[in-house]
């Protein structure tokens, strides 16, 4: 059983303050944090982020992109 994301919850807190999780800012600050975790390697994090993105922004550039590729590699 692989073990609980722990980037889950900075996600979570990050939509759950509605002001910033339907701001540029928030949006910026999801994109940043999936880019640095596939960056350190950790993909499957990354994906969860990149597909809580989607699901608030459905079209935030290159995210349906990143979550298909981030798939295949995993």
């Amino acid at each position: 059983m692989a073990p609980a994301n722990p980037y889950v919850p900075i996600v979570d807190s990050i939509l759950d303050v509605r002001e910033l999780a339907v701001s540029f800012d928030g949006f910026r600050a999801l994109d940043g944090l999936a880019q640095v975790l596939r960056d350190t390697d950790e993909k499957q994090a990354a994906l969860e982020v990149l597909r809580r993105l989607h699901e608030v922004h459905t079209h935030w550039p290159g995210t349906e992109k990143a979550v298909e590729e981030l798939a295949r590699e995993i």
